[in-house]
């Protein structure tokens, strides 16, 4: 490994608390790409998010909200009111 190489591997790479209890420091985009350069990456990171993938996202956050309801009705339909309880 060269010496560049080395220094990338010794950078601290977030601003958590460490095990000592003290932060690290935290590193600009403009370091993190000379990092990626100096070990042979391009730094690439696509945050588009399509309009079916939007779509899907919002379908599976709630489908179960649309299941619970119904089956709370149901519930409610064939059982009463201590069905409120039993759910």
């Amino acid at each position: 490994m060269s010496t560049t190489e080395n220094e990338a591997h010794a950078a601290p790479r977030s601003n958590r608390l460490g095990p000592s209890g003290g932060t690290a420091t935290p590193v600009s985009s403009a370091e993190d790409a000379a990092l990626l350069a100096a070990l042979g990456y391009e730094q690439k990171f696509d945050r588009k998010v399509s309009l079916w993938a939007n779509f899907a996202l919002g379908f599976v956050y709630l489908s179960p909200l649309v299941g619970v309801v119904s089956l709370f009705a149901l519930g409610l339909a064939t059982a009463g009111g201590p069905s409120v309880f039993w759910i």
